[in-house]
């Protein structure tokens, strides 16, 4: 057993670490996302729309019961050890006791309570297989992994575990209830792999954490992340409660459109997902050093974030019928519509989650927690009204306002806490430019060639577009990608992409 480990943590406002850690996890996500869009498009087929919905409602329906067990008290120790890595042991020590008796209390109350909350139908033979995968999802140290900034270890075991999971879930799967009953427990398996992988190597690097029982501190922890935890308990509710809704309204084929229609722009919010843990560490500690490097990069952040959601909504609506049949089969024609709206949804969570860093960074929870209550209670709102009539594209609808209401909260307390981070008009109105290119060669091609043909040639010419207008220079992309020493200072730091900025 090693001791400490390495816990010297630099302040930088350079953009590259962050940037290296973000495609280390960017990766190992974007390769397990393929793998793991591949699987359900595997399994969509081989069970049908309506076993497909059985266990998405299952899944969204156990998130509920399982949100205590977190409740921002990672989210929480990640700050507090990118500020202190000192205490390394010690924070993940209480943070695990903290965690296994909420798990305990949760999963005995899941399996007693929750299936006669239910309705009728095979969700309620699913729900065990999944409430067993909070175990190794609850043990699993990656938050710790990422919080002393080991970006790599976190991507190796993700993939690893995915590709496992890929090879087994298409050999193993079959159809009906059964075929979905596989599927789930191949996802316990996938969980318990990358669990064990990251807690042996976080022990093995930093030691093993100091156990100390005290039920006041441990209250106390988490008391401390109950802000967080409340948030993000709401924002997890704006992302599942349509399933929820849908199930109870419309039933489990309903659910199943949906959750085909959902997959790909899914992916999508998962590259956001992947850059605030990624981003998180570093901007918590740039946050208190300094301000002005901290706004300056949340606009380069949200400026290139926007170069690429503009061609994505807009390509992903012109393609959305061909993409849904081609890929998951006539079965989900329906999908269709509800994959425009959900496409826009994605990139405005894409931009979103930038911003919601720089709030959670700069330690104003209540606000974000502001933010996704009014989003969760209009999309609530929203699917009840919207879904007896529209189904699966009512439910898509309330997502795309959701995601803008949390957009505009948090964007707007980042220009009240620092000022408007600095945009950068001439780098999207290049990428508007290249877009455009783009449209012109979609539109003939989308109802005469495959759609996989149509968008490779869509990508093609946007990013020749993008590179011959400047939209990324490789002078940029090599600044954010080599290694430079991280200890430049924060003012040298601040100042290079304010140069940089058209």
């Amino acid at each position: 057993m090693t001791g400490s480990g390495n816990t010297t943590v630099s302040v930088s406002g350079r953009l590259g670490p962050v940037v290296r850690g973000f495609l280390a996890l960017g990766t190992a996500t974007a390769i397990g996302q393929v793998i793991s869009f591949i699987v359900l498009v595997v399994v969509a087929r081989r069970v049908g729309p309506e076993n497909l919905g059985s266990f998405a409602f299952a899944q969204s329906f156990a998130m509920y019961f399982q949100i205590p067990i977190d409740f921002g008290i990672t989210m929480y120790a990640i700050r507090e050890v990118a500020r202190e890595p000192e205490r390394v042991r010690s924070i993940l020590g209480e943070v695990l006791l903290a965690q296994l008796v909420l798990l305990v209390v949760c999963m005995t109350v899941t399996l007693l309570v929750a299936p006669g909350l239910m309705p009728e139908g095979d969700a309620r033979e699913i729900l065990p297989i999944i409430v067993i995968g909070w175990i190794p999802t609850t043990i699993g140290l990656d938050w710790a992994l990422r919080s002393m900034r080991h970006m790599g270890i976190v991507a190796g075991w993700r993939l690893g575990g995915q590709v496992i999971y890929g090879i087994l879930t298409v050999a193993l799967v079959g159809g009906g209830l059964a075929g979905v009953k596989t599927y789930a427990w191949l996802q316990v398996l996938t969980s318990a792999i990358i669990a064990v992988g990251m807690t042996a190597t976080m022990f093995r690097i930093h030691g093993l954490p100091r156990l100390r029982i005290d039920l006041r501190g441990l209250g106390r922890r988490y008391a401390r992340g109950l802000v967080v935890g409340i948030s993000l308990a709401i924002a997890a509710i704006y992302y599942t409660i349509d399933n929820i809704v849908l199930g109870y309204m419309a039933g489990p084929t309903e659910v199943g459109i949906f959750s085909a229609a959902y997959k790909i722009p899914f992916n999508i919010v998962m590259i956001g997902t992947v850059w605030l843990q990624a981003a998180y560490p570093y901007a918590s500690a740039l946050a208190v050093h300094d301000a002005a490097a901290f706004r300056v990069q949340l606009g380069r952040v949200a400026s290139l974030a926007g170069t690429v959601s503009i061609p994505v909504a807009i390509g992903g609506t012109l393609l959305a019928h061909q993409l849904i049949v081609g890929v998951f089969g006539q079965a989900y024609e329906e999908a269709a519509v509800p994959f425009m709206l959900l496409i826009w949804s994605a990139v405005i969570a894409l931009l979103q989650v930038n911003y919601t860093n720089g709030v959670l960074a700069l330690g104003d929870e209540k606000h974000y927690l502001l933010a996704v209550v009014v989003a969760a209670l209009a999309n609530v709102g929203l699917d009840i009204l919207l879904i007896p009539s529209l189904g699966a594209s009512g439910a898509a609808a309330a997502t795309v306002v959701a995601e803008l209401a949390v957009l505009i909260f948090v964007g707007r307390r980042i220009a009240q806490r620092l000022g408007p981070p600095p945009i950068e008009w001439g780098r999207l109105a290049r990428s508007a430019g290249a877009t455009a290119l783009m449209v012109v060669v979609l539109l003939p091609l989308r109802n005469t060639v495959p759609f996989w043909l149509a968008i490779g040639a869509g990508a093609i010419v946007y990013l020749g577009a993008a590179f011959a207008l400047r939209v990324v220079t490789r002078d940029e992309l090599a600044k954010l990608t080599r290694r430079k020493s991280d200890d430049a200072s924060p003012e040298d730091a601040a100042e290079e992409p304010a140069s940089e900025a058209k």
